[in-house]
């Protein structure tokens, strides 16, 4: 949606001295960073012209596979707030690693800004209106390193040490049933000695 105030506003002084392209500060729009790259005699591909994009800030800094699917426009104004250009709205552009910055080669003729010389205040001022469709962060570059545990001052994995455990509690519970297996045999073995020393008939009691 879109808003009545501009996201940014870059005022150039002194504008028809300018020959070095100008990067704006970095700002805030739709919850992600920007800025403007303005050529102010045009780029390769424009002479002449005022040429001006919108750039995503920082854009190695972000993780792999990030993008900001956005639409925008620019408007160029004079000291009285005047507007003398609007760009048209890009209806969407999708800003990635290969592709960080979008915008308008031939925005505004460098003759018509000579000629007006914006009321001989040499000022050019430029709105940048911007709108976030998407903004996906993408991968982490981080690759956590693997937990250790120190064990009799050996490293182990932790993920080994679990192992380890579990294999351990498995040998104890082996080690248990097999307690209780013998000591049942054990058992077995005094009842069968108890019924055989006991008096049978016919043995040792007198039979009438």
């Amino acid at each position: 949606m879109w808003s009545q105030n501009p996201s940014f506003r870059l005022e150039i002084d002194n504008f028809s001295k300018k020959k070095d392209d100008i990067l704006s500060k970095v700002f805030v729009a739709g919850g992600c960073e920007w800025f403007l790259y303005v050529y102010p005699k045009g780029d390769l591909h424009a002479d002449n012209h005022l040429s001006v994009y919108l750039r995503v800030a920082n854009p190695k800094s972000l993780q792999i596979g990030w993008k900001r699917n956005a639409s925008f426009y620019f408007v160029v104004l004079n000291h009285r707030n005047r507007e003398r250009c609007i760009s048209a709205n890009v209806e969407s552009k999708v800003f990635d690693a290969e592709n960080p910055a979008w915008g308008f080669p031939k925005l505004f003729p460098l003759s018509q800004l000579k000629e007006e010389c914006f009321m001989g205040k040499e000022s050019v001022i430029i709105d940048v209106y911007v709108n976030v469709i998407e903004a996906v962060d993408g991968e982490s570059k981080y690759v956590p390193e693997k937990e250790t545990m120190d064990i009799n001052g050996f490293q182990v994995s932790a993920s080994l040490s679990k192992l380890e455990d579990v294999s351990l509690e498995k040998k104890k519970a082996d080690d248990a049933d097999g307690s209780r297996v013998q000591q049942l045999e054990e058992r077995v073995k005094n009842l069968e000695m108890i019924s055989q020393s006991e008096t049978r008939p016919g043995e040792g009691q007198n039979c009438f």
